[in-house]
Formats: structure tokens, sequence, C-alpha cells
């Protein structure tokens, strides 16, 4: 038996136990699931305030059985944590470093992905309110979305987040039961430009529209 093919199964393995766990602890409610793709690839986009961010989108995809085909996108820093390296180490990731061209031909396989563009904000906020940190953070949104749909020309998925961080608030270890909420926005698609058109401003602009159809569903 291959590696990949050991990987892929210890990864099945510990998501369905992570996905039981979350349907024992939680009641999970989606608004939108008309407008979740069920073929071809796209890129999935939400709000960043709980680790449980990524078990309320498991839960999602594995009730419309599209979990096997999804990759998720991640920060070279996130991947570095050391609490989460044993589930990255079997978690079919993408890590960003200067370049989508890994993502780029995760979306060309006909496979989902998952990018939070808000990375680790509401953990700084956190420590902020509570007098850890002296200077307020700045919301750095990420442009990966935006430079994968420039691309690609791949539709675009925004969904609204609630109640996670409730559950589990930033550094905490243990979750609360709870009422868990996604909100899926209707996709939207960038026209694919001349490579050479790709520049800085235009990045800008179109990762300000990831941002802004994400939180008009938080």
């Amino acid at each position: 038996m291959g590696a990949e093919k050991i990987k892929r199964l210890v990864f099945r393995f510990f998501s369905r136990l992570l996905i039981l766990f979350g349907k024992l602890w939680f009641r999970l409610t989606v608004q939108g699931y008309e407008n979740l793709p069920v073929c071809g690839p796209c890129i999935l986009t939400a709000n960043h305030q709980s680790y449980l961010d990524i078990l309320a989108i498991a839960m999602l995809l594995d009730r419309k059985e599209l979990l096997h085909r999804t990759s998720w996108v991640i920060g070279k820093s996130t991947s570095r944590n050391p609490f989460l390296r044993p589930l990255f180490l079997v978690s079919p990731l993408i890590v960003v470093n200067g370049t989508v061209r890994k993502a780029e031909a995760e979306l060309k396989k006909n496979r989902m992905l998952v990018i939070f563009p808000e990375g680790f904000y509401a953990w700084r906020k956190y420590l902020f309110e509570r007098g850890k940190e002296a200077a307020e953070p700045r919301r750095q949104i990420g442009t990966s979305a935006a430079i994968l749909g420039l691309k690609t020309g791949c539709e675009i998925v925004p969904i609204g987040i609630r109640g996670t961080y409730e559950a589990m608030p930033p550094y905490s270890f243990f979750a609360k039961p709870g009422n868990l909420c996604l909100r899926i926005g209707k996709p939207f698609r960038f026209e694919v430009p001349e490579p050479e058109e790709i520049m800085d401003g235009m990045i800008s602009e179109k990762t300000n529209r990831v941002i802004a159809e994400i939180d008009a569903l938080r």
C-alpha cells in the first residue's frame, strides 16, 4: 500500500471521528444549500473566528458527499502550528507561500478548495481586547482566493459562519455544545484577464469583493 493511500485512509478515519463528534456536540443549520456547487471545481471562502470553523465546513461538505474531493488552503505560518501539525500531516492541505500554483493545479483536477481569507485576525483581536496586545491589529485579507478566481475563472462561493466563536473562542482547548450556522451565498466569478493584466490594483479590488461577500453573510 502506497504512502498516499495510507494518508488518505488515515485522514478519512480521523475526519469521520471529528464529524461524528460534531454531530453529537453541535446543532448545525445551513442556509443556502442551493448555492453550493456539487460538481466541478470551485473556491469556498469563509470568515474565520474559531478552529471549529474547519469542522463546520467539513460537516457541510460531508452532508453533500463532497469532503473527499476538497483541499484546504493554509498559510506557511499556520502549517507550523505544533498543536495542529499531526492533523496537517494526513490532511489534503495546500500551503500557500507566495504562489498559488499548487492550488491552481488542484482546481484543474476538478477539486474544491476551502480558503479563510481573514487568516488569524480573530486570534489577534481576541488578545487585544483582553489587554494582551498593545496595538489594535489590522485586518489583513489574504489574496489567494482572488488570484485563483482571476487565473481560473472558477466559481467563488462565500460562506458566513456563526456560532463557532461562542462555542470555542480563540485559544480555547475545549468546545461547548451549541448551535452553529452556515450561510452560503450565491457563487460569483471573475472574468479571466490576460496574465500580464493581473496586477496589484486588480488583485486588491477583487479581494475586497471576496471579503465583502463574506461579511454580508456573517
